[in-house]
């Protein structure tokens, strides 16, 4: 029984020894082979890429062949028609026959059939153009650098374990023991020589047992057919797993051993009593060391496969967060920042990485090119429609209801615009765009924006915040901030009076003054400009309808501003202000103002311009002297 479970390890050893050999060499034909299919897959790309550009080009040119044909067959038709227009114009003026007629409308009825005929065949070109397109469509850069990467880390793992797993096998630093085996059968052979005493027989059994007990694989228990040696078992034997136990085995022949020592009588007589499993030079080796080893090992393998999954499946990630999902979640901040708060869209820049300019870096600055354009044509007052219709689901909605706001309104009004339109022309729009960069940017400087333009008149507006105020009834206002309200009524007027000595400083505007054509209609040109300030309520929101729509004030105090400018004209001023914003602005402080220009005379006393400031202030400090008619020139 124990003979049939027993295998000769001899054999299995060099067998061991020749897979090893066939292993390895497999191995780098592996790698070979693996290297080979970069080089094809790197070739099938280059050729894929080629033939992608060619049909492309053939596509184009079978597009614009079809479109000269096409043009060629509508300038035949054309004139076709046109002659047989003047046919019938002729016939009618001459009143001929009917059959012309007849003729001439059957003619015109064979051209529509040829008309539509051409006209379904242009169709179905283009379908079949359309639908060859889209069969061959170009792949995206960020599926074919996703693509790439992808290959490229899954090859490196792949080499990677095909390199590292060998080192994580106990037979890559074990053999099987085959030095027993060889012993064992040595000893076997020596017991079939004449010459072979007992005292021999024992002398190697304790050899073996003595060789054998210092290896890796300790020998822990042998046993032969002979009465006269002694029983092998180490002390640990029983305790060892039967997977920690190497077993060898190898019959002997008493017949051979009969024939060489017939004179043994006693050992021949008891080796006969024995049955075939008892004729066996039996032996076990301890492999616990080279299994705890190879348990090492196996602990090693799954924790170095844990780690390369791991980093994997980072890599893998970082290439589809990097190239996909991060640009997706920027974009839909992007939208979510434009539906919280429409203008500061403006304050973001734009990605200018040109060596990856991927689908997905166009489409997000695509988002925020769109959300600027959206807050430069709304403005703040259409910054609650965008924001309303990007934050809710379903169809667009332009027209949302207004908010009563409370605001400080300007009007600037270009003066002689009509006349400089016609003198101009074209270059009125170049005239009129640069007054507006100096109007909205020092307006958009001291905390205002621009509403919109009217030709030749801006609508500015300086929106208080809403918690700044509150409506104790329907137009009556009552402030929560004094001082707050009061800075935005500064920089109001503030902005007015940069914009008006901006206009008389700025070498592109200067440059109108010399410019013939306006001087020749109005001589000594200025650009000038009308100011009118006011405060009070209004209703933001949308006019227009679904077709047009503009986000702007309806008010009678925005319609107040507008009046206060026009009278500008009327009194000889660039800028008039209503009481109620007068009232708003901050105090006074004259006497600071006068101890300031007092100290700058004193280091430079010929300073004309400080002492009419100083004499200005000292005379309308007080009471209005009785000519006052609103304004004051200096004539020093």
């Amino acid at each position: 029984m124990f003979s049939t479970k027993i295998v000769n390890t001899a054999s299995l050893a060099r067998a061991g020894r020749a897979s090893r050999v066939g292993t390895r060499a497999g191995r780098v034909f592996k790698v070979v082979r693996l290297i080979r299919i970069i080089k094809l897959y790197k070739s099938a790309q280059e050729q894929k890429q080629k033939v992608t550009n060619q049909f492309e080009q053939e596509l184009e040119k079978k597009k614009k062949k079809i479109q000269e044909k096409y043009k060629l067959v509508n300038m035949e038709n054309e004139i076709f028609q046109n002659n047989n227009n003047q046919t019938i114009n002729k016939d009618n003026h001459k009143n001929n026959k009917n059959k012309e007629v007849n003729k001439n409308q059957e003619q015109q009825q064979n051209i529509k059939t040829q008309q539509n005929a051409i006209e379904l065949q242009k169709n179905q070109s283009e379908n079949e153009l359309n639908n060859i397109y889209e069969t061959n469509l170009k792949e995206s850069r960020v599926s074919k650098k996703l693509s790439d990467l992808t290959t490229k880390r899954v090859i490196i793992i792949v080499l990677l374990l095909l390199f590292i797993m060998p080192l994580f096998s106990a037979d890559y630093f074990y053999d099987l023991p085959a030095s027993l085996d060889f012993q064992i059968e040595q000893f076997l052979l020596m017991t079939y020589q004449k010459t072979c005493t007992h005292e021999d027989i024992k002398q190697s059994f304790d050899n073996i047992i003595i060789l054998m007990s210092n290896l890796d694989n300790p020998l822990i228990y042998f046993k032969t057919p002979f009465q006269f040696t002694n029983f092998y078992k180490d002390q640990n034997f029983e305790s060892l797993r039967l997977q920690e136990k190497i077993p060898y085995a190898i019959y002997f022949d008493v017949n051979l051993y009969s024939q060489s020592h017939p004179e043994d009588i006693d050992t021949i007589y008891y080796l006969k009593g024995l049955s075939n499993d008892e004729l066996y030079f039996e032996a076990f080796l301890s492999s616990r060391k080279t299994a705890f080893f190879a348990s090492a090992l196996s602990l090693g393998r799954t924790v170095f496969v844990c780690i390369v999954l791991t980093m994997a499946a980072l890599l893998f990630s970082k290439d589809v967060n990097d190239l996909a999902l991060r640009p997706i979640e920027r974009m839909i901040e992007k939208v979510n920042q434009i539906a919280r708060n429409p203008i500061s869209v403006k304050d973001q820049e734009l990605i200018m990485n040109l060596d990856d300019q991927y689908e997905t870096t166009i489409i997000e600055n695509a988002i925020i090119k769109i959300g600027t354009l959206l807050a430069l044509g709304f403005g703040e007052a259409g910054s609650e429609i965008i924001g309303s219709n990007m934050a809710k689901l379903g169809d667009i909605d332009p027209m949302i209801p207004g908010k009563k706001k409370y605001a400080i309104y300007g009007i600037c009004d270009i003066r002689n615009f009509t006349d400089a339109t016609e003198v101009l022309q074209e270059d009125v729009m170049l005239f009129v765009n640069n007054i507006g960069e100096i109007v909205h940017s020092m307006v958009d400087r001291y905390m205002g924006a621009a509403n919109k333009n009217i030709g030749d008149a801006f609508l500015l507006v300086w929106k208080i915040p809403e918690d700044k105020y509150s409506f104790v009834s329907d137009n009556i206002i009552k402030y929560e901030d004094y001082e707050y309200l009061s800075m935005y009524a500064d920089f109001s007027l503030i902005s007015f009076m940069k914009i008006h000595c901006k206009l008389n400083r700025e070498p592109k505007i200067l440059a109108y003054r010399s410019d013939k054509r306006l001087n020749r209609r109005m001589p000594n040109y200025k650009v000038k400009i009308g100011f009118g300030l006011h405060i009070g309520w209004s209703i933001e929101g949308a006019i227009g309808s679904e077709f047009k729509i503009d986000a702007s004030y309806l008010s009678p105090n925005v319609t107040m501003a507008n009046r206060l400018e026009a009278a500008t004209k009327s009194y000889g001023v660039p800028i008039l202000i209503s009481s109620d914003i007068h009232d708003l602005f901050s105090e006074r402080k004259w006497d600071l103002a006068v101890k300031l220009f007092e100290e700058a005379i004193l280091l430079k006393p010929e300073d004309c311009p400080t002492k009419n400031k100083l004499k200005f202030i000292r005379e309308y400090n007080g009471i209005c002297p009785k000519d006052w008619n609103g304004h004051y020139v200096f004539n020093e």
